[in-house]
């Protein structure tokens, strides 16, 4: 009974060191995948799926022209993204 006991204390200290290790490791992994960059990346994929859907298909030649108008205008959001990045290393970019 008191190898348990002392196993589980054991185990308790260990899970007090090492909580906030992963926390902070999570917290460091969250970061660094949620960017400003991500956010506009998805929300391009979520339009891209939203014109597919309206029109019917990527066949459509309305929809065609539509996912380039689009890809054209991200990738110009994304390159100023950059841009203002490079130029304001640790400033966050406000995106409208």
């Amino acid at each position: 009974m008191q190898k348990l006991l002392d196993k589980e204390d054991v185990i308790e200290k260990k899970n007090v060191l090492l909580q906030p290790v992963f926390r902070d490791l999570k917290s460091a992994i969250r970061h660094m995948t949620y960017t400003d960059e991500f956010k506009v990346i998805k929300e391009y994929l979520d339009n891209r799926a939203i014109l597919i859907k309206e029109f019917g298909g990527e066949e459509s030649q309305k929809c065609q022209e539509g996912l380039k108008l689009l890809q054209q205008e991200y990738a110009r959001l994304l390159h100023t993204q950059k841009q203002a990045l490079k130029e304001n290393p640790g400033k966050r970019i406000k995106m409208l």
